[in-house]
């Protein structure tokens, strides 16, 4: 018979979930991290809070990795959320009313615990179930995305330069965020709050991070001069044309080894130094293939 999902009482789902994740052995992994974790947490002109390095962190270290405080469905009513809120213990609304709420200056008239979410959560595409596993009925509708809430990952500003990135680890739900370049003390950790970004332009970027995160981004590629800043928009447009290109014929092997090259050499002089996500995964698999086969990122 091939391996099957259990059909789970929903009274009895959270129960199980809580037995599953406090068995892994990631428990203590977290735990450990949050006792010597290489930041803190301090205010900063214009941003509010954000995570500035105590010491040097080395590419490819991991600095953060945490379990999400709340998974919601991405589109709830304010009276859903009030009725998931009324469900939460005294410590956890205490946190969450120690995060940022700024996505109620751009929708005054949000739920307070939705302007939280709006604010801090990450909108998660969820993996598909591997096809070995039989699925009882009742998933057969299931979601393709999941507000997941991680309270320190919260504070990590964004950048659309940004010097760390992030992952989940589906075995836990655990987000793990890494050095995507040497990071000395007293540099601010940042990362990038949504994929593709690095084919935008600077209005482009904007008005997404406006929408999706309710903020005004002003980080160094956003804050460059006319002149400084013309030119990343140059170079960002060609990564989208370059990238487009190579989605609708990725059969032509020599165009695309050249333009994946030239990829490599805008994001260079672009001065991105993490590993881009493009709007295609199937051109984000084969640059980092590329990247990776080059010695180069």
């Amino acid at each position: 018979m091939p391996p099957w999902l259990p059909h789970v009482d929903p009274q009895l789902l959270p129960q199980i979930l809580h037995l599953v994740l406090a068995s892994s052995d990631e428990k203590a992994s977290e735990e450990s991290f949050a006792a010597k974790r290489p930041y803190e947490v301090k205010e900063i002109a214009g941003k509010g809070k954000g995570c500035i390095a105590t010491h040097s962190i080395k590419r490819g270290s991991v600095i953060l990795n945490e379990r999400p405080l709340l998974v919601w469905r991405q589109q709830l009513s304010p009276d859903e959320a009030e009725d998931l809120a009324s469900t939460l213990d005294g410590d956890v609304l205490e946190i969450l009313a120690d995060l940022s709420d700024s996505a109620k200056e751009y929708e005054p008239d949000l739920h307070p615990i939705l302007a939280i979410r709006a604010t801090n959560a990450f909108n998660v595409e969820l993996p598909p179930l591997p096809a070995s596993l039989k699925t009882p009925t009742h998933l057969k509708q299931l979601a393709t995305h999941a507000s997941m809430l991680f309270p320190d990952v919260a504070r990590l500003n964004h950048s659309c330069l940004p010097n760390a990135d992030h992952c989940i680890n589906w075995s836990d739900l655990s987000m793990t965020v890494y050095a995507t370049s040497d990071i000395s003390p007293g540099d601010e950790i940042l990362i990038e709050y949504t994929s593709a970004l690095i084919q935008a332009d600077r209005a482009r970027r904007q008005e997404r991070l406006r929408t999706m995160f309710y903020f005004q981004c002003r980080c160094d590629a956003c804050a460059l001069d006319d002149i400084a800043g013309q030119a990343s928009d140059t170079r960002r447009e060609e990564i989208d044309r370059c990238i487009k290109s190579i989605d609708e014929d990725p059969r032509d092997r020599p165009k695309v080894l050249e333009m994946l090259g030239r990829v490599q050499e805008l994001i260079k002089a672009e001065g991105y130094r993490a590993m881009p996500e493009f709007d295609s995964p199937a051109v984000s698999t084969a640059f980092t293939m590329y990247a990776t086969r080059f010695g180069k990122s």
